[in-house]
């Protein structure tokens, strides 16, 4: 099974319990196809959208839920909404909680969030095909296996941004690009690699600021700002692998949204 999208609903974590033995409306559902003739797959292909309403219907009933702005649920449903309909990697979403989120929630806490606003329709979860997340993964960057968009329930995003808007501050939130992994990436010596990006930084080509990463740590996040046209040598390289790392990651962003039906 595949753990990226196939989770168990035991992990959705509502500290709720609940049994039923049927649902009334998918009987009669079930009743009305029985002289169908059909292949079982192509059957539920054709009525997934009907059994899934009927299912996300009864699982509200069971299980009522609502937004809070201020919980992270509504955070991260707020970024969705944001990113409505182009939708985010995992660590965009882990980031934005990182840098605007009053406290530095632990990894659990966001996994369960997700998981909330996806077993309730606010969020719909893919897996990212593996030509894409190789693409990222071979830049250093983590948690790219999941993509996601919003859902088929309506975020209330307008009423969300209305009360968080004077804590957060509005972006993409790509992984960063630390300065150490720029170094370490360069095949030249530390001391000249260093040296060149505090004079990249000094001409303005590169900027640099400490910005948390999805994992919640601390960098020093390196950003190009000009395009290498008159520098040469190490320090073009230098500027040219930062915008790698970037175009990299916006690359992957227009290839799963070119994939959306």
């Amino acid at each position: 099974k595949n753990d990226v999208v196939d989770r168990k609903s035991i992990d959705i974590c509502h500290r709720k319990e609940f049994a039923f033995s049927s649902i009334s409306e998918l009987e009669k559902l079930r009743n009305s196809l029985k002289e169908v003739t059909e292949e079982p797959i192509e059957l539920l292909e054709d009525f997934q959208d009907e059994i899934e309403k009927i299912t996300n219907e009864k699982v509200n009933t069971l299980i009522p839920f609502s937004i809070k702005p201020n919980s992270l649920e509504g955070f991260l449903a707020l970024f969705l909404w944001f990113r409505k309909p182009g939708g985010g990697f995992e660590f965009q979403l882990y980031r934005f909680l990182h840098e605007n989120y009053k406290k530095i929630p632990k990894g659990k806490e966001i996994r369960e969030a997700l998981l909330r606003l996806e077993v309730h329709g606010y969020t719909e979860v893919k897996e990212t095909p593996n030509e894409i997340r190789k693409r990222m993964e071979n830049k250093g960057i983590q948690k790219c296996r999941r993509f996601y968009e919003t859902g088929k329930t309506n975020i209330p995003g307008r009423e969300l941004f209305n009360k968080l808007k004077s804590k957060i501050t509005t972006g993409a939130y790509l992984a960063p690009l630390p300065r150490k992994k720029l170094v370490k990436s360069l095949k030249a010596p530390d001391h000249l690699v260093n040296k060149a990006i505090r004079d990249l930084t000094r001409k303005g080509y590169l900027s640099q600021r400490n910005v948390k990463d999805s994992l919640g740590r601390t960098v020093r996040k390196i950003k190009p700002k000009r395009s290498p046209r008159r520098i040469t040598g190490l320090e073009k390289r230098v500027v040219k692998e930062a915008r790698e790392f970037y175009n990299v990651q916006k690359n992957s962003l227009d290839d799963m949204q070119e994939e959306r039906p």
